[in-house]
């Protein structure tokens, strides 16, 4: 063999791997947490799928209770979690928020017909019994001058409307996807949205520390999908896909 064909060959051969680690980089799958039973956080699940795909990357999700997910995600087990309102980068210290919110959680307040609560605002939340879903963050803020032995902490999105129907509570806290598509699922009627919502935050999607390198590249790919119009479309899908599936069950 020439020392010429030596060469090529060599050449051959580190391209090769070189192609076959970018391939293998490319194809990597992260696993993150998100909040079960949550609407929203269904949601969520299908709208960055979508923007790993775009960027290449394998996608999966695995549905927990909320205080769990978080603990999964801070301590590293998982990647991180697919969705999260922006407090909750500060109580979760080896996460990273990436900065680009992608979807948006509207906190409203649910009663029964006829019960003539009137609530502008989350000081007016004191003077009733509550119920919320156990570990989700925005409910947690709204409710967090109240006085928690006026709180219930219900395990899913169903029970804390049975709660409410049964009487346990004056309010049921969710935001009005959820609110909507529990109430179909359960047949319930009698049960209504307050006339303001309370609060409206951005969500933004959190990455363990040891992940950091992809956060530039999910900004940047957020970022894109926004100034085009097509975040709006996934979204829009997305919620449908959701509120299809649930309300079939």
């Amino acid at each position: 063999m020439t020392l010429h064909n030596l060469l090529n060959k060599t050449l051959i051969y580190i391209l090769l791997m070189f192609i076959t680690s970018l391939v293998s980089v490319q194809a990597k799958t992260y696993h993150f947490a998100y909040i079960y039973g949550l609407v929203d956080q269904e949601v969520s699940v299908i709208i960055m799928d979508k923007v790993y795909q775009r960027l290449g990357l394998g996608f999966q999700a695995t549905p927990l209770p909320g205080l769990r997910a978080q603990q999964q995600a801070n301590s590293g087990a998982v990647d991180g979690e697919v969705m999260r309102i922006f407090a909750y980068g500060g109580q979760t210290p080896n996460v990273i928020r990436v900065p680009t919110p992608f979807y948006s959680v509207i906190t409203m307040g649910y009663v029964k017909k006829g019960s003539n609560i009137k609530v502008l605002d989350k000081s007016s939340l004191a003077s009733y019994k509550l119920v919320k879903v156990l570990g989700v963050k925005h409910t947690d803020l709204i409710s967090d001058e109240v006085d928690p032995k006026k709180i219930y902490n219900a395990h899913d999105p169903l029970k804390m409307m049975r709660y409410l129907q049964s009487g346990g509570a004056q309010i049921a806290l969710t935001n009005p996807l959820e609110g909507t598509v529990v109430l179909k699922q359960l047949g319930y009627n009698n049960i209504i949205p307050l006339e303001k919502a309370l609060a409206k935050q951005p969500l933004y999607h959190y990455l363990h520390k040891k992940n950091q390198h992809l956060v530039p590249l999910v900004d940047d790919m957020l970022q894109k999908l926004k100034a085009s119009g097509e975040l709006a479309d996934i979204i829009h899908e997305a919620e449908q896909t959701v509120i299809k599936r649930r309300t079939k069950q």
